[in-house]
């Protein structure tokens, strides 16, 4: 041991008895090293003796643990299976059989055997593994031994903690021999005896090697039991077997396992746990599940119950006992803490007082079974037993013999079997079942009691007892007369008492209930049933049936067969079921037919009663020709005008006069409005459905109907079904579906199309509506100015209305006579006729040509093409990027939201584009204003290539001339202007415009200093600019020749590298030509010119001010007047400092810089 560690060593733990069966123990051997304590007896008086008490299960189990061992000062002691701690086991306890220091060659094979069997048990129910362990020098937990005499188990352990360091346990060789090495021989007793020493159990008593049973305090003393009911029985560790407790009624049986008490000790102890004992669904004894692998002795329990005692611990699963292989009489009690008699003897098995067994099965002897709280299974099987289920939903079943059954509490199942048997149902919903013979009582609660086939000589008497009892006599063949009320039958050994509902079987019967509320069936046969009092439930069955109510409110169910139900006083209920029944109705309650051609006899409405009318399924009449005025019946649902009424499942009806609301049903209805304004839905069915006289609206619902609308407005819908629909005079509404021939008739009709089938509008101008999907369905507008509208076929449609044969152009369809069409989803072609067509695109890229005629044509949705064609049309685009064409006539163009495009042709054409309408684009044949159609068109083109004009408005408008000489104008806003081919003008307008000019000799208008000119190479040879401010051709637009600076502010201009026309406004300019061969003309105000390195031209004008010109080269540079001076002579030249001043005109001067006067000569100046 280690450092410090105290250490005892536990007195002997025998050695046991030598058994006698049925007398006194004899002692097995003597030692002078047993620490046997004396008897603690107390003080007990000479007068009178008094009786020893008897010790509940834990008060036996206490002594076990503690009370042997404390007596004599000891310590209680058991292994530490925990993992830490003196002697820590961590839930393993190493077993040794090959020897060890006490004796060197262990165990014989025999013992091993046992040992280990015993060992399972142990193992099994306790949360401890043993494993063996061999070899010289090798350690264990528990040793086991033979070489002592006798049998006896001893522990060391710690003094402190009472932990054990290692047991061991001696059986002698000689002691197999004696007492056998079978299961259930009193040598594996033995084992299961030590090796509840070894595991800390002390013996049941304070006795040593011998006991002796007293019953009275005066007779204690050294080894005798100190409680009255100290024996095997109750516990292993006792040396008391069943037959030396004298008190004890119990067979004298060897123990098969640990008994009661032993286990709760155990469970007692610091670190023993009964954690998962055969906790599957377990039975036990015979068709066991438990296998030798698991426990050698349970599997063999079958073979061993009729001779040993055993004690069953459970932990869960539903568990079974099954002593059916014994004849012997038994007692199998399944109450936790039960003592049982197997196999013949008495007392010789118990159950744990937590331990639930739920099944139980007796054998061919008389057992008595008795249940617990769970659910149980009882099974007597043969002989005359006893089965008591006590609580719980049991299942008792007696077998054959005459035996008793008792459900007790719970919803229970009982069935007598064979014999003349006795059986209670007790509280609870019970079922029991009759095999023919004795008496049954189903007791409390609302039970079940199946009557069995009546025998020669047999008596058999049921009562229902307290509750709403249901007797079962469907096993019984033939013709049956019951009558519940005075529990006579057709047999004179039969009485059924006490039972409010009653089921027969075949035959045709006669029953009659009582004054309770009665439930009976009547099953197959030509029944008669009779309610008599009370609210009964009558059920006639297979078989042509006869149900009369009777007083109260009643419950009628025909079935099959063609049967006749009254209803009788009272609120009743009906039900013909199959066959052509008769429904009576009474006043009042509900009524239904069923299957079959059925008849229902509404009467007059009790303004005080309900009355629901069924004609269920076949051809069933409801006729209420009798109601005039205003009527509602809906045969679908089966409300009528008055709300107690309910009239469903009928097939035909009889409507009189009166503005009607007419529903028919799934089936094939006929139906008749008659005179007034009615309202008929046929449902599904072949229905024929007239509305008469009025404005009718007829409904066919599915079916193959036949609508006639009459006169009046009509609405008539053929729904599903290849229908006949005839309209009649009046403006009809018709909705057809496929395989439908419609017909409009006279009147503006409107018909829709459910797919193949004929269309024909008639007289009228009717709109007729295509299928949603092509088919082969003919429409056809007839006479009038009709319309077709495809809006509901997603599909590419191409329509010609001008067509001579079908308008369609798809082959399988037919349109015929239609002057106006509007179309769906699809990209639709549509053409108009030579007339006045109304045409709706629909949604969709479409594209639409008026043709001739004043047209009406809207895009709506999709991106469309509307062309006007001849005549004064009005073009909508709708929602999309349109193109929207004039044509030749005085069109109005709607373009709607999206980015349209509109092509004008003439003048007279006109724009209308709502506000946000998108960004669209006027493409003109003809000067347009964009202005003069509002501010909300951004783009226009002029297209071909006469001389027109573009005109913007105060928006950014890109404005794209054509290959003519155009006045692109922009106005305000940032506007894009392209001039194309020709000498366009282009003025951006208010703004930051840009301006591409093009081929040609263009002119840009530059009115701001954001303004933007882009003129390509080789564009033009005389293009220029027109500013309002200073502006440089060299940085601005270098392949502009021409500068021309507008207004009167003081500007300046220059020139590029090339051959420049800069020409200034009234203010005061700065030209500059820089290089090139440039022509400077300066204007009115003081201009200051310089023409650059090449030979420039300056040209003056009357009225020009004073101008300087800073580098004239008398080489090259010209003079030209084109007016102000006819010649050289009218020019006034002087010196002025270095430079020279040429006077001209009213006024008028030029400075010359750094030119002398005398230099300067005729030949410089062109006139």
């Amino acid at each position: 041991m280690s450092g410090g560690d105290l250490a005892a060593v536990a007195p002997f733990a025998g050695p046991e008895p030598i058994p006698v069966p049925g007398g006194r123990s004899a002692h097995g051997r003597t030692t002078t090293s047993q620490a046997s304590a004396d008897a603690t007896t107390d003080p007990a008086p000479t007068d009178p003796v008094y009786e020893l008490p008897n010790f509940t299960d834990q008060e036996i189990a206490d002594y076990l643990r503690s009370g042997y061992w404390t007596q004599d000062g000891g310590l209680p002691h058991q292994f530490n299976l925990d993992s830490t701690g003196i002697h820590a086991k961590d839930g393993v306890i190493r077993v040794k059989f090959d020897g060890w220091s006490r004796d060197a060659d262990g165990v014989t094979i025999a013992g091993e055997a046992l040992a280990w069997q015993a060992l399972q048990l142990y193992a099994n129910v306790l949360n401890v593994t043993f494993v063996e362990v061999e070899g010289d020098g090798v350690t264990a937990d528990l040793y086991f031994g033979d070489s002592d005499t006798g049998a006896y188990a001893r522990s060391r352990y710690n003094t402190s903690t009472g932990n054990i360091e290692y047991s061991w346990v001696n059986v002698s060789t000689a002691w197999l021999s004696t007492y056998g090495t079978g299961i259930g021989s009193y040598a594996m007793q033995t084992y299961i005896h030590e090796i509840g020493h070894a595991l800390g159990l002390g013996h049941a008593g304070p006795y040593e090697g011998l006991g002796t049973y007293v019953t009275s305090a005066s007779e204690v003393g050294a080894n005798t039991n100190i409680y009255l009911n100290d024996s095997w029985q109750k516990s292993i560790m006792s040396y008391m077997d069943q037959v030396e407790n004298t008190t004890l009624d119990a067979s004298y049986a060897r123990l098969l396992t640990p008994m009661a008490a032993d286990w709760i000790a155990l469970a007692d102890m610091p670190t023993y746990e009964i954690t998962d004992a055969y906790s599957d669904h377990t039975t036990y004894g015979f068709n066991t599940t438990i296998t030798a692998e698991i426990s050698v002795i349970w599997a063999a329990l079958a073979d061993r119950a009729d001779r040993n005692a055993f004690h069953i611990i459970d932990t869960d699963g539903t568990d079974t006992v099954d002593f059916s292989g014994y004849a012997a009489d038994q007692v199998i009690d399944l109450a936790g803490g039960g003592v049982s008699d197997i196999g013949g003897l008495v007392g010789n098995m118990t159950i744990g007082a937590a331990t639930v067994i739920e099944n139980a099965v007796g054998g061919s002897g008389d057992d008595w079974l008795k249940g617990n709280a769970a659910d149980n299974i009882l099974v007597g099987n043969a002989g005359n037993d006893r089965l008591e289920g006590l609580d719980g939903a049991d299942t008792l079943l007696g077998g054959a013999g005459d035996d008793v059954l008792d459900g007790g509490e719970g919803d229970d199942d009982l069935r007598g079997g064979g014999g003349n048997d006795l059986v209670h149902g007790g509280p609870g919903r019970d079922t029991l079942h009759s095999a023919g013979e004795g008496t049954y009582y189903g007791d409390a609660d609302n039970d079940t009691i199946h009557a069995g086939p009546t025998g020669a000589g047999q008596l058999e008497a049921l009562y229902g007892g307290d509750g709403i009892d249901l007797l079962d006599t469907t096993e019984h063949a033939g013709d049956y007369a019951i009558d519940l009320a005075t529990g006579l039958t057709s047999f004179a050994s039969e009485s059924f008492l006490e039972f409010e509902w009653l089921r027969t079987g075949a035959g045709a019967d006669t029953l009659v209930g009582n004054a309770s509320d009665n439930v009976i069936w009547g099953n197959d046969g030509d029944d008669w049933i009779g309610g008599a009092g009370g609210d009964d439930s009558l059920y006639g069955g297979l078989g042509n049936d006869t149900i009369e109510g009777g007083d109260g409110d009643d419950f009628l169910a025909g079935n099959a067969g063609a049967d006749v139900l009254s209803g009788g006083p009272g609120v009743d209920r009906a039900f013909g079921g199959g066959g052509d029944d008769h429904l009576h109705s009474g006043g009042a309650g509900l009524y239904r037919g069923g299957n079959g051609d059925d008849v229902v006899f509404a009467g007059p409405t009790d303004p005080g009663a309900n009355e629901t009318l069924y004609g269920g399924a076949g051809v069933d009449l409801l006729n209420t020709e009798s109601h005039t005025g205003d009527y509602t019946i809906d045969l679908d649902t089966g409300a009528t005008s008055h709300a107690s009424e309910l009239f469903s499942g009928f097939e035909d009806l009889f409507s009189g006069a009166g503005n009607d609301l007419l529903t028919g049903t799934a089936g094939a209805n006929r139906i008749w409005g008659n005179a007034g304004n009615d309202r008929i839905m046929g449902g599904e069915g072949d229905d024929a459905l007239d509305g008469g006289d009025g404005n009718d609206s007829l409904f066919g619902g599915d079916g193959a109907d036949h609508l006639i609308g009459g006169a009046g407005a009509d609405w008539l819908d053929g729904e599903k079904g290849a229908d006949t629909i005839e309209g009649g005079d009046g403006n009809d509404r018709i909705w057809g579906g496929a395989l439908d021939t419609v017909r409009g008739g006279g009147g503006d009709d409107r018909i829709l199309s459910g797919g193949a089938g004929a269309f024909y509008g008639d007289a009228g101008d009717d709109i007729l509506y295509a299928d949603a999907a092509t088919s082969a369905e003919m429409l056809d507008g007839g006479e009038g100015i009709d319309r077709l509208d495809t809006t509901r076929a997603a599909v590419d449609y191409v329509i010609d209305l001008g067509a001579a044969g079908s308008q369609s152009g798809f082959a399988e369809e037919e349109f015929r006579g239609f002057e106006h069409v509007t179309t769906g989803s699809g990209a639709d072609r549509i053409s108009g006729s030579g007339g006045d067509n109304v045409i709706y695109a629909g949604f969709g890229n479409d594209t639409a040509d008026g043709g001739r005629g004043r047209d009406w044509i809207y895009g709506e949705a999709g991106a469309d093409v509307l062309l006007g064609g001849f005549g004064a049309d009005r073009l909508d685009g709708g929602k999309g990027r349109d193109f929207l064409d004039a044509g030749r006539g005085a069109d109005e163009l709607h373009g709607g939201a999206g980015n349209d495009t509109y092509r004008i042709h003439q003048a007279r054409q006109k724009i209308f584009e709502a506000v946000d309408g998108g960004k669209d684009l006027v493409l003109s044949s003809v000067s347009y204003d964009l202005s003069a159609q509002g501010g909300e068109i951004e783009n226009l083109e002029l297209l071909e290539a006469a001389d027109i004009n573009a005109t913007g408005n105060d928006g950014a408008n890109k404005i794209t001339g054509n290959n003519g000489s155009n006045l692109l104008a922009g106005l305000g806003g940032d506007d894009l202007l392209i001039g194309r081919r020709g000498g366009d003008r282009l003025d951006g307008g208010a703004g930051d415009d840009v301006m591409r000019g093009g081929h040609g000799n263009d002119i840009y208008v530059v009115d701001s200093a954001g303004d933007r000119v882009v003129e390509g190479r080789k564009m033009g040879k005389s293009d220029a600019i027109h500013a309002g401010v200073s502006l440089d051709l060299e940085a601005a637009a270098p392949n502009v020749e021409g500068l021309v600076l507008t207004g009167k502010g003081d500007i300046d201009g220059h020139g590029t590298g090339g051959k420049n026309l800069l020409r200034g406004n009234s203010g005061d300019n700065l030209l500059d030509g820089r290089g090139g061969r440039d022509v400077l003309e300066g204007g009115a105000g003081n201009d200051v010119l310089t023409g650059g390195t090449s030979a420039d031209t300056f040209i003056l004008n009357a009225g020009d001010g004073s101008d300087t010109i800073t580098d004239l080269n008398l080489d090259r540079d010209l003079i030209r007047f084109d007016s102000g001076a006819a010649g050289f002579a009218d020019l006034t030249i002087a010196q002025d400092g270095a430079d020279t001043r040429v006077g001209y005109g009213t006024g008028d001067s030029l400075l010359l810089l750094a030119i002398d006067a005398r230099d300067l000569t005729a030949d410089v100046f062109v006139f």
